[in-house]
């Protein structure tokens, strides 16, 4: 079959699908010729995520500039007034290319692609679910964000709104998120991707959802990958983590699902006695679930891969004991706490650094009820 003019010279070919069409696109030099073939696909993305293409990665064509996103991506669309923009490692174009793009250099959370939005712009991005979300039942939504480099401002919360049908927010009209992702110390990391998630009981009409920043308004420009849709028994199973401290909370920032590591809690080396130094963070523990009476909670002991599975799994359990003991005998009924040593099984940073090693080295509490 005759691609088109000096078909000698293939430079790239992409493999992409377009619902139940599969595109191929041939380049030569810098012109794409394509062919279609009609076959029928199933979906090869993790079946329990109702977010279909939910990174990017199916494509119908490559962006030859920015705010191209509703037209180059599979199922989504834009729903501001502004147009996102869709990044891929296949496209050569200044303003739509991963790793570097005119707006800094970010590699994708995972595979080839994500998105842009500009805060400013009215920015929003638009998908439709697989299924309507079912009336109260839970959901964990789950998103990874980094700022990008170029970025001349930065959030702290983004939002997402749940809708029956297709919408364009307009400017200047009232947007009120159904859920909000936040960050305390703000998303500005421009070098890693930074995981944000929440959970939402679901009303029984929802079918889109619309990504974006509805409160925060600066000139400020955010990269997204990897959204997720998941339903989930408990608030616990989404494990959404939020690495603060006791003494920057108050009575009323406690919420059923959070995951806040204990960031002074440490233990003597490959032991499970604490350290002086813990007794601070576990006593405000301990008065907080004095004032929350009827709240539960699991302290989760995590460590480094020592390269012994089973040992690693004895010493969290024993270490996540001990923080145990110690709540008890602070006056906490002990059936309002459990406790469970993950071992090496979750770890959070790459493990072959020593500043890794640190960060996997770890306690956390998972508040399940209040």
């Amino acid at each position: 079959m005759l691609i088109g003019p000096n078909a000698k010279s293939l430079v790239k070919e992409n493999i992409y699908y377009d619902s139940l069409l599969i595109r191929k696109e041939i380049r030569t030099g810098q012109t794409p010729y394509y062919y279609e073939i009609y076959k029928e696909t199933s979906e090869t993305t993790d079946s329990s995520n109702l977010i279909v293409n939910s990174g990017f990665e199916e494509y119908k064509k490559l962006p030859d500039g920015s705010g191209q996103l509703d037209i180059c991506v599979r199922g989504w669309y834009n729903a501001g007034t502004g147009k996102a923009t869709y990044y891929t490692k296949y496209t050569d174009n200044q303003y739509a290319s991963s790793p570097i793009n005119s707006n800094g250099y970010q590699m994708p959370h995972d595979g080839s692609a994500y998105a842009g939005i500009n805060t400013q712009s009215q920015e929003y991005i638009m998908i439709s679910l697989k299924d309507t979300l079912q009336k109260d039942s839970l959901y964990c939504v789950e998103l990874y964000v980094s700022k990008a480099e170029n970025s001349s401002a930065g959030i702290a919360e983004l939002g997402a709104i749940f809708s029956a049908e297709k919408k364009i927010i307009r400017a200047n009209e009232p947007a009120i998120p159904h859920i909000t992702f936040t960050s305390r110390s703000g998303f500005n990391d421009t070098e890693s991707w930074m995981r944000t998630c929440t959970t939402f009981t679901a009303e029984g009409y929802e079918l889109y959802i619309i990504l974006g920043s509805f409160k925060e308004k600066p000139i400020a420009h955010y990269y997204i990958d990897d959204i997720s849709i998941r339903a989930v028994k408990s608030a616990i199973d989404c494990n959404c983590i939020e690495e603060i401290t006791f003494d920057q909370l108050s009575y009323y920032d406690f919420k059923v699902g959070m995951n806040i590591r204990m960031a002074f809690v440490t233990f003597e080396q490959s032991k499970s006695v604490l350290t002086a130094s813990s007794y601070i963070e576990l006593d405000n523990f301990a008065a907080m679930m004095q004032e929350h009476k009827t709240m539960i909670a699991e302290l989760a002991s995590h460590t480094f891969n020592s390269g012994n599975i089973e040992s690693d799994k004895q010493l969290t359990s024993a270490r996540a004991k001990a923080i145990w003991d110690y709540l008890v005998k602070k006056g906490i009924a002990a059936n309002r706490i459990k406790y469970k040593g993950y071992g090496s099984t979750e770890p959070i940073a790459d493990n072959s650094t020593e500043e890794g090693k640190s960060k996997n080295d770890r306690v956390e509490i998972r508040i399940i009820s209040l």
